[in-house]
């Protein structure tokens, strides 16, 4: 109880709600910086075109 979370509407209609994730630590974001993470792995999205990977990257099953 007393989670924070975030909640995505999702459907044609906006109906169905969705939790992304709930909050577990306290991330320093800059202006515009968008940080998807779980476990070991985490994207970041920077404003000038930055795309920071943390994890092991795998495409199509092949690592890279």
């Amino acid at each position: 109880m007393g989670d924070q979370v975030l909640v995505i509407k999702t459907g044609a209609d906006g109906e169905t709600p969705c939790v992304v994730n709930k909050r577990c630590r306290q991330v320093n974001l800059l202006e515009g910086e968008i940080l998807i993470s779980t476990g070991n792995a985490a994207i970041r999205l920077s404003p000038d075109g930055v795309i920071d990977l943390t994890g092991t990257l795998k495409i199509n099953g092949q690592e890279v």
